[in-house]
């Protein structure tokens, strides 16, 4: 059974440390997997502005560090060419602006060899944004995380 509840994949800030692409690529990330992975959560998922109504819920978050690393590097070996992503993933009511709930993130990529040149920062990103979705998913359903 669908809820009646919109959600808002907001924008997602970047400090001064990080790549400003990045923000931009993690809120359309946490969209589209809200929009298509969870389709019987939301009524409607939106990437626009908050319409601050009650039944809302705002995805946003801010990206402190950002570096992309190496493909090549890590083929080389490990811990060289090391790609990191860190953040905090930030849930809150659009019509009050009340936090519901925040997560950090931080992801590191340092393995050496195939398996380290194989993966890269969009790979990275898709992760988090799909943590970003669960998250969101089991927040709405009431669930807790533990503390």
């Amino acid at each position: 059974m669908k809820s009646d509840r919109l959600a808002n994949a907001g924008d997602c800030e970047t400090t001064e440390y990080a790549d400003m692409s990045v923000g931009a690529k993690l809120a359309e990330g946490i969209g589209d997997r809200l929009k298509y992975d969870f389709v019987s959560l939301f009524t409607e998922v939106r990437q626009d502005a908050p319409l601050a109504r009650p039944n809302e819920l705002v995805v946003t978050g801010t990206t402190t560090k950002y570096e992309p690393g190496s493909k090549f590097a890590r083929a080389m070996l490990a811990g060289l060419g090391t790609a990191s992503l860190k953040g905090e993933l930030i849930l809150k009511q659009a019509d009050n602006e009340k936090v519901v709930m925040t997560a950090p993130f931080d992801k590191l990529l340092a393995w050496g060899g195939t398996l380290g040149a194989s993966k890269s920062m969009d790979e990275m990103l898709t992760e988090v944004a799909s943590a970003s979705a669960a998250a969101t998913m089991a927040r709405s359903k009431g669930l807790e995380p533990k503390k």
